[in-house]
Parts: C-alpha cells; structure tokens; sequence
C-alpha cells in the first residue's frame, strides 16, 4: 500500500509542480471571472431580479466560482493530451503502475489544482453580504471540492477521446458553457421562465451554486435534498467513469505522428 500511495502522491506532485511553473495560467484563469463578475455586478446591481435590500453582488459570488472551477479544470485536463502529444501518458499506461491507480491520481490532481484557485474566492465572501462560519466553510468547501471533481472528471473523459487541443476547447465550451449560463449562476432561477426553471433546478452545477449560497449565506441559497444527491451523484459518475474509461483501453492512447515533410510526387 505504500508503495501505491508514493506512486499516487508522484503523479499528483508532478501536475501541481506544472500548475506552479506556469504563473500566467493562473492569472489567466481567477482572472476572467473576477472581470465577468466585476462587470455583472456593476451593471445589474440597480436591478430588482432579488429581493429588498439582497445583494446581487453576493448571488453572483458562487457562479462565479462555478465558472473558475470550468474554466480551470479545462485547463488542467489539456495537459492530458499534452503528455500523449509527448510520449509521457502512453509510457505511463504501459507501466506497471495500476491504470486505476493513474485515474485516481489524474482526477485528484486536476480537481485539486482546480480547487485551489477556486478557493480565492472564499475571502470576498464577507465583502459582498455573506459570511464564514466554520460549519459553512466546511461545508462550501465540500461543494466545491465535489464540482472540481465533477468537471475535472468529465473534462478528462474528452480530453482522453480527443486529439487537438483546439479541437477540445472547441467541444468543451459548446458543452461546459451553456450548462454554466443555465445553472442560475448569471440569473436567479426565481426570475427564470418557466422553461428555464427545471434545466437549473435540475442542472448539477446550479445546485451547486445553490448550496454554496447556502454554506455562506448569500442570497437564493439551496440546501435540500435534491441539490445535494445532484452534486454528489454527478460527482460519484464522474469519478467512476474516469476510471472506468483510463482502464478499458486496452492499448495506450496513440501519440498523433508529425507530419511528413516534402511533398508527394
């Protein structure tokens, strides 16, 4: 066993090394919620889709969470097929080392990493009308560390079937992003239409939302028992499926060869 936890806590290791030695992939991500966030907020503040005296500027906080959790946890499943492009994942998989045991440390990493820059969040809070109390903090904690493995898994499932990177942006954000738009994360799903209302209120990521706004106390909070068999089941399946799917393969994934050079007669 331990000489399968050192293997685990390597493979782990190496991505968060990645992760550290790319500053700019940092920015790039906490970043661009922050500005999404900074511009709603200010533009629709004067609205009236909450209640009296409800900050907007707080319901908005968990989606923007949300969208730091997809947009970091797209990033991290890149290097997926970074490492088949470079040799790296096909020596792995025929190693001796457990296919399960190369899922585990892939959706562990990737939801880790994806985790740590959501948690930036975390501190606004307390700026925007909520609060942190211990039991809350556990409790959005566990959300968002559920999310990241949700998102973190499905976007490794993709970027295992796809070769290209851009071909991999291209399939995510026609995926990933209408499910962040329609998960009550821009827009109270209580000002929603009625065609609306059941995609969010049955939408994983909006029951997340909800359920973070409830850890903290922010405006349209969630905390019922469907909300949270959303979050864990799609979770649970997105973990099982990583694995499954690392471990089916009987061949390791093909390097795409480089193009031959010259032109043919």
């Amino acid at each position: 066993m331990t000489g399968r936890l050192g293997t685990l806590w390597a493979l782990i290791h190496r991505d968060l090394r990645g992760l550290f030695r790319r500053p700019s992939r940092v920015v790039a991500v906490v970043g661009t919620p922050l500005l999404v966030w900074g511009f709603l907020a200010s533009g629709f503040s004067g609205g009236r889709m909450l209640g009296e005296g409800e900050s907007f500027t707080g319901f908005l906080l968990p989606g923007m969470a949300l969208l730091l959790v997809v947009l970091a946890s797209m990033i991290g499943a890149i290097s997926l097929i970074q490492d088949r492009q470079e040799g790296i994942l096909p020596a792995l998989m025929t190693s001796p080392t457990d296919r399960w045991l190369l899922a585990v440390a892939r959706i562990l990493s990737a939801s880790l990493i994806a985790m740590l820059q959501a948690m930036v969040m975390i501190p606004l809070v307390p700026l925007t009308g909520g609060t942190i109390t211990p039991v809350g903090l556990v409790l959005g904690l566990l959300v968002l560390l559920l999310v990241c493995v949700m998102i973190s898994g499905f976007s490794l499932i993709m970027a295992w079937r796809i070769d290209s990177i851009a071909g991999f942006h291209g399939v995510m954000n026609l995926i990933l992003m209408p499910a962040w738009l329609l998960s009550g994360s821009v827009a109270p799903a209580s000002s929603s239409s009625g065609v609306l209302r059941p995609i969010i209120e049955w939408n994983p990521l909006g029951a997340a939302g909800g359920l973070l706004r409830g850890a903290f106390g922010l405006p349209e909070p969630r905390s019922d028992l469907q909300a949270w068999l959303l979050t864990i089941g799609f979770a649970a399946l997105a973990f099982v499926l990583v694995v499954r799917v690392f471990g089916k393969e009987s061949k390791a994934p093909r390097v795409p060869r480089a193009p031959k050079g010259g032109h043919g007669s």
